[in-house]
């Protein structure tokens, strides 16, 4: 069996070596655009094969998240193609995927239909040669589509996760902290963020989880990350895969890392938060060299030393019923209430409490503005953080923290204020709403890290 293995190896690696060779000269890549259809959509798709007579191996390759276009996996698609293999791209669905929304069963099952259309149409694909490659969230897509259906023969996954999106992504987050030099409370607020968008029902399958689906799993694989990935964890998923694997038996797994690569395998300057446009060595050919040592049968398992990784991710933590989103909306509503309420009274009063004037504006301008830099920085998925490091704080999240810790202040003055005054209809009626909203303040600020150092 094992000379068998091995023997099948050296002639993929031959055949693969072959077209290389001036003497054996293969035609240029042909790319082709096409389509196929699934649930009335219509999927605008490119084949690109090599060219050459007879039957090939073929792969549907199914990109990472985004509305990603048909041309995303095109080097790797051409890479194939130098190989001998047939390769499907194909544009993501724009019709139930969303920022919010998208359903894993669902885009397993539009890489099911590109692959049933890439057997029908194509004379040149041999249907029992033919597997999935699924990259970064097509790592959670394809291993799925790999259960769903006997025609798919293989699975490669690249920057694929072991664990759950909504792990994965605060894992991802808290890099993105490190990468800007911030430290302190703002990585407090970015995960106290990522448990309520989690939590909330606004994140999108956040505690799927692929170790049920992996255990199912029975072709060959080959799994392959980068050492700098700081959007997956490399070395954990690296860890699920081969402990699945071996607690399942499956025997025809090649785990592979390179060190030097970021998610895609690219090269990088400053260890995975930019890319070049260079592959690591001998990637790109690993990936036809290995479809093509498939089609001589089972490749032996092979599993590299799992990444090293300058943090670990954490653990799911449910919200307790005092942090539920319907608590912290009901506590943004208060405050706006006695702020802008007070302040907006005051500018038709002629006659109010000084300090009370100085806590309703600051008040308002610390409840809004740290709602903007929040909403900021997840549209911008903490990439960008609005300004320069000063503290080890972005400058405006340092403005909003000056401003969170002026309120309170202000809250002070004002209490003592209102024990000189309670005979007015001021300061018995309109400040102790506006001090009872100060009070919320404090334990809302420091839950969020707004007036933690």
């Amino acid at each position: 069996m094992l000379l068998r293995i091995k023997l099948a190896t050296l002639l993929a690696t031959v055949a693969t070596l072959a077209t290389a060779l001036p003497g054996n000269a293969q035609p240029a890549a042909k790319a082709e655009q096409t389509s196929f259809t699934r649930d009335g959509l219509s999927f605008p798709a490119i084949v690109t094969s090599p060219g050459t007579p007879g039957r090939h191996p073929a792969v549907v390759l199914i990109s990472g998240s985004g509305a990603t276009e048909a041309d995303n996996m095109l080097p790797e698609a051409q890479a194939f193609a130098r190989a001998g293999i047939v390769a499907l791209t194909y544009r993501k669905r724009t019709v139930g995927y969303s920022k919010v929304h998208r359903d894993y069963t669902q885009l397993a099952d539009d890489a099911l239909a590109g692959m049933a259309q890439l057997i029908k149409d194509r004379p040149d694909v041999d249907p029992a040669r033919i597997g999935l490659l699924g990259f970064s969230e097509g790592g959670w897509v394809a291993p799925l589509a790999a259960t769903r259906s006997e025609a798919v023969k293989f699975l490669i996954t690249v920057g694929a996760n072991g664990l759950t999106p909504a792990r994965q992504e605060t894992w991802a987050v808290a890099n993105r902290v490190r990468w800007h030099g911030i430290q302190g409370s703002m990585g407090h607020m970015l995960r106290t963020a990522m448990r309520q968008v989690t939590e909330g029902g606004v994140f999108p399958e956040p505690f799927y989880d692929p170790v049920p689906t992996l255990a199912k799993v029975t072709v060959p694989v080959l799994a392959v990350w980068g050492g700098h990935d700081v959007l997956t964890p490399p070395g954990e998923s690296l860890e699920v895969y081969r402990d699945t694997f071996a607690r399942t038996g499956h025997r025809h797994h090649t785990l592979k890392t390179y060190p030097d690569g970021q998610h895609r395998i690219l090269g990088t300057d400053d260890r995975g938060f930019t890319k070049r446009a260079d592959y690591q060595p001998g990637y790109l050919n690993l990936l036809g060299e290995w479809v093509n040592t498939v089609a001589f049968g089972p490749p032996v398992s092979t599993v590299d030393a799992p990444a090293k990784q300058d943090a670990r991710t954490l653990p799911r933590e449910p919200l307790g019923w005092w942090e539920a989103g319907w608590s912290q909306l009901a506590v943004l509503a208060l405050l706006l209430i006695a702020f802008l309420g007070y302040g907006i009274g005051a500018l038709r009063r002629t006659r109010s409490v000084r300090p009370a004037r100085w806590l309703a504006g600051l008040g308002s301008a610390a409840v809004l503005g740290a709602l903007g830099y929040v909403g900021f920085l997840f549209t911008s998925n903490a990439f960008y953080v609005g300004g320069p490091i000063i503290l080890g704080r972005p400058l405006p999240w340092l403005a909003v923290q000056l401003l969170w810790v002026a309120t309170v202040v202000a809250g002070v003055f004002t209490a003592l204020a209102w024990r000189r005054e309670r005979a007015s209809v001021t300061a018995r009626f309109r400040l102790p709403l506006l001090l009872a909203g100060t009070a919320v303040l404090v334990p809302f600020g420091l839950y969020w890290g707004l007036l933690l150092p």
